[in-house]
């Protein structure tokens, strides 16, 4: 199974992976859907959760319907917010990603969950869109990606370095050596919203002084209009890339 989500829709596909007694590979589509986007803006991450209820709800009706017996199903995603959310037990949600977190919970395993790059992600077709043409010629669409038809021992399975949108907080992970942006650009992919996205940056704002000037200041509180005026004003600063740093919506 494999999940996936863009700001155009999000999907999922299900793929069917069988071998004989002379270790011969094939792999085939079993399955796809796809879905536009709700008219209400949401964020990508919680896009990408609702991919992954459809990556389990299709994969339940394909086990329910098919007249062979599957050993092992697994959940593949390139969202590690997805798999933050699946693989924390300690943290409350809001309501509507715990909800969708207790259906994945309820029909799958935190073993069953992988992580899958965006290049190697067929669902991207079913969240992006493809013509007819590139569908045709799309190898990955229709086989699944090249690994499947490897041994399992060899799939990969590494957890990147990202942004992990848990309740109430945002972090955000800045290298000096990414030459994409500064943190303030990460912002620009995360929130939909421009008032939450404002606010957000005028947080970092208030953190990013208090850190600077050592104070005992707190962070809470409600953010002004003044710093909401200045978080307009806000452009790129060597500072700011060079710092891990960690901000409460």
């Amino acid at each position: 199974m494999f999940s996936g989500a863009s700001n155009e829709g999000y999907g999922a596909a299900a793929y069917i992976r069988l071998s004989d007694n002379s270790g011969r590979i094939s792999t085939a589509l079993l399955m796809g859907k796809s879905r536009v986007c709700p008219v209400q803006a949401t964020t990508i991450p919680r896009l990408e959760l609702i991919a992954a209820v459809v990556s389990i709800n299709l994969a339940q009706h394909i086990l329910k319907e098919l007249q062979i017996t599957v050993d092992q199903t697994f959940y593949h995603t390139d969202s590690t917010t997805v798999l933050h959310y699946i693989f924390n037990d300690r943290k409350r949600f809001p309501i509507f990603v715990a909800n969708r977190v207790k259906v994945i919970k309820d029909f799958s395993e935190n073993t069953q969950w992988r992580y899958i790059q965006s290049k190697e992600n067929p669902a991207d077709i079913a969240s992006r869109g493809f013509t007819s043409q590139q569908m045709l010629n799309s190898n990955i669409w229709f086989d699944g990606p090249y690994f499947l038809r490897g041994p399992e021992e060899l799939w990969k399975n590494d957890m990147p370095e990202g942004v992990v949108e848990l309740e109430g907080s945002t972090s955000f992970a800045v290298h000096p050596e990414d030459e994409e942006g500064n943190a303030v650009d990460k912002f620009l992919k995360y929130y939909s919203s421009w008032h939450r996205l404002r606010t957000a940056v005028a947080v970092y704002h208030r953190l990013f002084s208090i850190l600077k000037s050592k104070s005992q200041a707190r962070l809470n509180g409600s953010i002004t209009a003044e710093e909401l005026d200045a978080a307009l004003l806000e452009k790129q600063s060597s500072d700011i890339s060079r710092r891990k740093l960690f901000v409460r919506k």
